[in-house]
């Protein structure tokens, strides 16, 4: 699982229109600890980032690795076509 970085988490929780106290809560992790996530704290254990975007996942998000042709993003996840 990569890595996704502060600006990503600030802009997976406005497109889902929650504030932070919700996302720890899906999370599973502290009010505090989040914030530091979004501040780019680089003392942040990768297991608090890991479970923020387990969170994001779970609501619907995909995150979309940086490429020589375009950058890191987020996007809502594709549905399945029922056929």
């Amino acid at each position: 699982m990569a890595i996704i970085s502060s600006e990503i988490v600030r802009a997976a929780r406005a497109m889902l229109g929650i504030k932070q106290e919700e996302l720890a809560r899906l999370a599973g992790i502290s009010t505090p600890t989040l914030r530091k996530i979004e501040n780019g704290d680089k003392m942040i254990a990768v297991f608090y980032i890991e479970r923020v975007q387990r969170a994001l996942e779970i609501e619907g998000l995909e995150f979309i690795r940086e490429s020589e042709h375009a950058g890191e993003g987020v996007r809502w996840r594709a549905k399945p076509s029922r056929v």
